[in-house]
């Protein structure tokens, strides 16, 4: 969603959150659901026909999906997943904190002993503060790592996420699109973020695109009565306009696994007009991503089955994990009701009926 868009619908549910707020949660989520869904193509509107705008908005989309999926080419809709049932999928997890906020996911994790799946925490920055009870500054962890990373304690999408190094011993930050500025300078604007190891990938995908953390988004299920399971998942990959994040969102690319054998297919970038291209090699390396296996897939699979077990509090996942070696990976942080956008634009989610049966014991009407 473009900014104009975002602050529209932020405004709006400000509005009816302070009006309705004693109405039922699940019935205030589809109505900011559809309400989001219908600004969205009015703020966005010339971006496809009136007409198809109207569809967009019967069906549940935003107009940049709309696009991306192909409905507007005649791709059939009835297996993806809806921007509006995306959504309405918040009530899934019956605390969504456990996720959306990191300090929260760090303390969950440690206290089912799954910390080893994720990056050191060195500290958090309030008010440009840094506390640690290790470290007495930033500066001291670089001494002795290359690299660290800054990001929000909530929020995603690559939103106030900075990879922090060193350079003529002054510590730099770089952000979406590239962008540097030295820590010194921009210390007093950092709130409520926390500082994290930064974990080198696995040759790989370095080979691909190094200048990026490359991330896989991993779907996790757990029904009620039933195996935890793998719904989809999607390698993405960084480019020169993305810097050093790999966000589909910011002009990443987003490539195909093969959920049984872990083999990449051809990755996707999207276009101005929210169209798809299709790239067999990187445009910025011209190193092959199709036909690229990720090593040791089926322990990591296995892995995070067995992680999914193990937290029954979070039934539905969007895990972004990076490969660090044959088999191992960090979590680098876990989604409540994660945009399936870079997986559906290869794989509809509701193409697997243990997907749709899922959504539906949930309350999601599919």
């Amino acid at each position: 969603m473009g900014t104009g868009s975002r602050s529209v619908v932020e405004s709006c549910e400000a509005v009816y959150d302070k009006a309705f707020s004693f109405l039922p949660e699940e019935f205030n989520r589809t109505v900011k659901s559809n309400g989001y869904v219908v600004i969205d193509n009015i703020v966005n509107f010339g971006s496809l026909s009136p007409s198809e705008h109207i569809d967009a908005v019967r069906k549940g989309y935003r107009a940049e999906m709309f696009s991306l999926y192909g409905f507007d080419d005649g791709v059939d809709e009835s297996d993806y997943l809806s921007s509006v049932d995306r959504l309405r999928a918040g009530i899934i997890n019956q605390s969504p904190d456990l996720l959306d906020n990191k300090l929260s996911f760090h303390k969950y994790m440690n206290d089912r002993d799954l910390q080893e799946y994720l990056p050191t925490l060195y500290g958090r920055i309030k008010n440009g503060k840094f506390i640690s009870e290790e470290y007495d500054s930033i500066n001291h962890i670089l001494e002795n790592k290359r690299k660290l990373v800054i990001k929000g304690i909530t929020g995603g999408g690559g939103k106030d996420v900075y990879i922090c190094t060193l350079d003529n011993e002054q510590a730099v930050l770089l952000g979406r699109g590239g962008n540097v500025s030295h820590l010194s300078e921009k210390s007093s604007e950092l709130n409520n973020m926390i500082v994290t190891e930064y974990c080198d990938q696995a040759n790989y995908i370095k080979r691909i695109y190094p200048e990026s953390a490359n991330t896989i988004r991993v779907l996790t299920i757990h029904p009620d009565h039933g195996d935890p399971f793998i719904a989809g998942a999607a390698h993405r990959i960084g480019s020169s306009q993305s810097g050093t994040l790999d966000n589909f969102t910011q002009r990443g690319l987003s490539a195909r696994i093969n959920l049984e054998t872990g083999e990449l297919g051809k990755a996707a970038s999207r276009l101005e007009t929210n169209k798809l291209r299709w790239h067999d090699s990187h445009p910025s390396t011209d190193e092959l991503i199709e036909g690229t296996q990720i090593p040791g897939w089926e322990s990591i699979k296995e892995q995070l089955v067995e992680i999914t077990r193990k937290t029954p509090e979070l039934k539905y996942v969007g895990w972004d994990i990076i490969v660090t070696s044959p088999g191992e990976f960090k979590i680098l942080e876990g989604n409540s009701y994660p945009n399936p956008r870079v997986i559906q634009i290869h794989d509809p989610l509701l193409k697997d009926s243990r997907v749709r049966r899922f959504f539906r014991k949930n309350g999601i009407k599919i």
